[in-house]
């Protein structure tokens, strides 16, 4: 479902951050067996929804922006072919803004974030099927670090099969631990993509060491549910929160606490799920 965050961008700062599916293959990987080994490493089956070289530079194209294909790969872009339709693919740009204009990279002096495009395209010929609207993605103490493309079957009507977009922050400290991963989904209407949907499905706060503020990881869940409002499926959250002290927390401090596990029903309402306030106000 994820995708690991790679390359450097083209603010300077560097993606390395490993998925949690990628984490997944490569325990797993490390857990093969003698006689596995033996016969030489394993490799993951290869992922069928890779986009092809150039697919990024279609959708730049269709959107009439600048730039050769260093520029815009060398940033944080997603793609992903469409799993209803391998066809298509599902683009997403940041750039700081205006630079998408002149296909340079500037670095201004205060930090303005960066503009997002989402857009599908045709692979045949690069014509744009439908995007977005330009939306900003924040990047100041907490720094933008990634985007990935989700394609999980999230089917929320007949015929009507949503995408996500994952988006990575995190604070760069020595004893914080602060980091989010924010989901939006994504449906087609004709030419547009509309977003119907903001939440938070990854986040880890707290400090290293600190006993009043122990490192906690919090990850949720989402589940399609048979029960629709306003034509389209209600969502199943399901959010665990794990109090993590780490080796440097005083002795008293490292038992933790049993993790936390809330469970909420979330309805569309004719435009956009809304998520009730309590639930991403952590």
């Amino acid at each position: 479902m994820n995708e690991s965050f790679a390359g450097r961008g083209r603010s300077g700062f560097t993606f390395g951050r490993l998925s949690s599916w990628t984490a997944l293959v490569l325990a797993l990987a490390s857990t093969a067996s003698p006689a596995a080994e033996a016969a030489g490493p394993s490799q993951p089956p290869p992922d069928p929804r890779v986009c092809g070289d150039g697919v990024v530079m279609q959708a730049v194209a269709a959107l009439g922006y600048k730039g050769d294909a260093d520029f815009w790969k060398g940033g944080p872009t997603a793609c992903r072919l469409r799993p209803e339709d391998p066809s298509e693919a599902i683009v997403a740009l940041t750039y700081t803004p205006g630079d998408e204009k002149t296909g340079f990279a500037t670095t201004p002096e205060d930090d303005p974030g960066y503009d997002l495009d989402v857009v599908v395209v045709r692979t045949g010929d690069g014509s744009l099927v439908a995007r977005s609207p330009r939306a900003h993605v924040e990047s100041d103490a907490v720094r933008f670090e990634g985007i990935a493309i989700d394609t999980a079957n999230y089917t929320l009507a007949p015929g009507l099969r949503a995408f996500g977009l994952r988006v990575e922050h995190a604070a760069h400290c020595y004893h914080c631990n602060y980091g989010t991963v924010e989901l939006a989904l994504y449906v087609q209407r004709g030419e547009r993509l509309d977003r119907v949907l903001d939440t938070t499905v990854h986040e880890t706060r707290g400090e290293w060491g600190d006993c009043d503020n122990p490192p906690s990881e919090t990850i949720r869940t989402i589940k399609v549910l048979r029960a629709a409002s306003h034509g389209l499926a209600d969502l199943a959250f399901t959010t665990t929160t794990a109090v993590q002290p780490d080796d440097d927390a005083p002795a008293a401090c490292k038992a933790g606490s049993p993790p936390t596990v809330e469970h909420a029903a979330v309805h569309f309402d004719g435009k956009a799920y809304k998520v009730p306030p309590a639930i991403d106000a952590r």
